[in-house]
């Protein structure tokens, strides 16, 4: 049981716990964040050590690792798809709230929900048309130059991920019309989002 501590205006009251639902182990390792972070990680680091091994053996050896550089792309537009969903579900896209601010309350909720509504439909439809070109891809059996790995699982991964941001803003919309102060409170403190 959480013991009541004293707060910055000297009143002890009791603080709840940041994540009151504590999961430990396996529980833990498989929410989607969590996956999703361990994917942009794995990702940037095998892109690290690929530029690296393939810079040593070009120029040391004369020998450069074959189709690096396809790889890399890959990589590198997954990651970027990867980290989208989460800089989204932590409110840390790039955002001036300078007028929205000084507007009532009603103003800030109906605003916040037209923006989180606008991103959700706008991603939706992005998601839609990578599947389309992924679906294409595919049709032709369109492969990459050097090494003829397949492009469309790469590109209906992106659309699958941007999907999956899509819902997070319809998730925010939700939340930003239960209460409006409390998101852009989280993006604050999160030290992202607000300007």
């Amino acid at each position: 049981m959480n013991q009541p501590e004293a707060t910055s205006d000297g009143s002890n009251r009791q603080i709840p716990p940041e994540n009151p639902v504590r999961t430990s182990g396996w529980a833990a390792r498989l929410r989607p964040e969590r996956a999703l972070e361990m994917l942009a990680a794995a990702l940037l680091f095998s892109m690290m050590v690929l530029t690296f091994a393939d810079v040593v053996l070009r120029y040391v050896f004369n020998a450069p690792i074959r189709g690096s550089f396809e790889v890399s792309e890959a990589m590198m537009a997954v990651l970027i798809f990867a980290g989208l969903p989460m800089v989204s579900r932590k409110g840390e896209h790039i955002a001036i709230d300078t007028v929205v601010r000084l507007a009532p309350p009603f103003v800030r909720r109906v605003s916040a929900l037209a923006v989180q509504m606008g991103c959700a439909a706008a991603l939706v439809g992005m998601a839609w048309l990578l599947w389309l070109k992924g679906s294409r891809f595919a049709a032709a059996g369109d492969v990459t130059q050097t090494l003829k790995l397949p492009i469309a699982p790469v590109v209906q991964l992106m659309a699958l991920l941007t999907l999956f941001t899509a819902l997070i803003h319809m998730v925010l919309a939700w939340q930003a019309l239960r209460s409006p102060e409390a998101r852009s409170q989280t993006a604050n403190e999160d030290g992202g989002g607000v300007l």
